[in-house]
């Protein structure tokens, strides 16, 4: 048993980290067409952050830096690159095998242009998939290469100053839904739990308006069309910009979470928020 536990221990050591520039928009989708996004083993759980019939879906715009391995004072190679990732907080197992059955943060879809990246979150059950990325301050654009086409075009237009995120009285309840146990399954099958932490603390947020253009389903349930969101300034949830570091730890089976933690409740200090 000790053996066990001390194995266990060196491969919670093991952390993916990086820093990021993060756009996130939150659409309120009809819940019949996000429950669409989930697999089998999933379903959604009420929540009340979105009227009634609709559930809150997260469209994450992200320029990575400095992404890669760290294990205790090894330090792995380093990558940056171009990420869109689509989330949906507030799920739950259908037939758990432990004490915790939910919240979950799933994530059905991301978009990269980093092989390597995208190689390396298989591990973790992302569903990662290899795009052609632009992006600037103030726009965002997705293209897929087999076949190639267009896929989605997102406007940003920054509101006000940027400062913390105790700053927005509308960010009330966001650090805590974004710090639900992420879930993803695997290529092999079975469903895997992680830890993803963000350092709210020294984060620098801005709110800003947003305008995202889908012109192909790539993802069941996210139909094509344009959709505006406020600034997080203005409405509860809104569009936001944000620049920090991450963490992400090893994934688990989702059995383990209640018998053992494996979410930190510190950051590695070896990557300044930049």
């Amino acid at each position: 048993m000790g053996g066990d536990a001390e194995n266990h221990q060196h491969l919670m050591d093991i952390q993916v980290t990086g820093s990021y520039t993060s756009s996130v928009v939150m659409l309120p989708l009809a819940r019949a067409d996000v429950a669409r996004m989930l697999p089998r083993d999933l379903k959604l759980l009420p929540q009340t952050l979105t009227p009634h019939g609709t559930h809150p879906v997260f469209l994450s715009f992200n320029e990575q830096r400095r992404v890669g391995l760290q294990w205790g004072r090894l330090d792995g190679p380093r990558f940056n690159y171009l990420e869109f990732a689509v989330g949906v907080p507030y799920t739950r197992l259908v037939k758990p095998r432990g004490p915790y059955a939910g919240p979950f943060f799933f994530a059905p879809l991301l978009y990269l242009n980093e092989l390597v990246a995208i190689f390396a979150g298989l591990f973790w059950g992302f569903a990662k998939h290899d795009a052609k990325i632009k992006s600037s301050p103030a726009r965002f654009s997705i293209q897929e290469l087999h076949p190639r086409k267009a896929l989605l075009q997102a406007n940003f237009k920054l509101r006000g100053e940027p400062g913390e995120l105790k700053d927005f009285p509308n960010a009330r309840g966001l650090t805590q839904l974004l710090n639900q146990p992420g879930i993803g399954k695997t290529i092999f099958g079975p469903m895997l739990s992680f830890g993803l932490q963000q350092n709210f603390q020294d984060a620098q947020v801005q709110a800003m308006d947003a305008q995202v253009k889908i012109t192909e389903e790539f993802l069941q349930g996210l139909a094509p069309g344009t959709y505006k969101a406020q600034g997080l300034d203005q409405v509860s949830l809104g569009a936001y910009r944000m620049i920090t570091n991450w963490w992400l730890d090893p994934p688990i089976p989702p059995s383990w979470i209640g018998r053992q933690r494996s979410v930190r409740r510190h950051a590695p200090h070896s990557l300044p928020v930049s």
